[in-house]
């Protein structure tokens, strides 16, 4: 079998969750396609007697987020665009932000408005945790389907 990579990390020292061993590795399409020996593509890095690792996740970030402080509104120093792409320069590959919705907002409502506040500016994978200020019956009957679309965390 013969795949195409747009990339090649040659003779590095690669780090997985169960292993580190010295192999080349190679991307196609912006994933890891293949590890192995003698791999060629478009582009090479030769990355002799350095680490290859994963990626990190940050679990809590807070961007472009809106707060009300002793000094009164504010909106957090990193945006979509400057946080994840300064998360990127460090390692990290994906965060999970959260969703705050506003009084009598549904969680649908302020979920499909963090998305599209994220969409087309992240520079790495996102995810939410959804934040429930109230236990009434109407917002706990939201979660099934913020389930099924992604919000997998709830902070309360």
């Amino acid at each position: 079998m013969t795949i195409d990579l747009d990339l090649v990390i040659r003779h590095s020292t690669i780090v997985t969750a169960s292993d580190t061993f010295a192999a080349d590795l190679g991307i196609s399409a912006g994933r890891i396609a293949v590890l192995g020996q003698d791999l060629r593509g478009r582009e090479t890095i030769d990355a002799e007697g350095m680490y290859v690792l994963p990626g990190a996740v940050d679990p809590h970030v807070h961007l472009e987020m809106s707060l009300l402080t002793v000094a009164g509104p504010t909106v957090t120093s990193d945006n979509w665009a400057t946080g994840t792409r300064a998360a990127a320069c460090g390692g990290t590959t994906t965060v999970i932000d959260f969703v705050e919705p506003e009084l009598g907002q549904s969680l649908a409502e302020a979920l499909a408005a963090r998305r599209a506040q994220a969409e087309g500016r992240a520079a790495i994978d996102f995810g939410l945790h959804m934040t429930l200020s109230r236990a009434d019956d109407a917002t706990l009957a939201e979660i099934p389907a913020l389930c099924r679309s992604g919000v997998t965390s709830f902070k309360t």
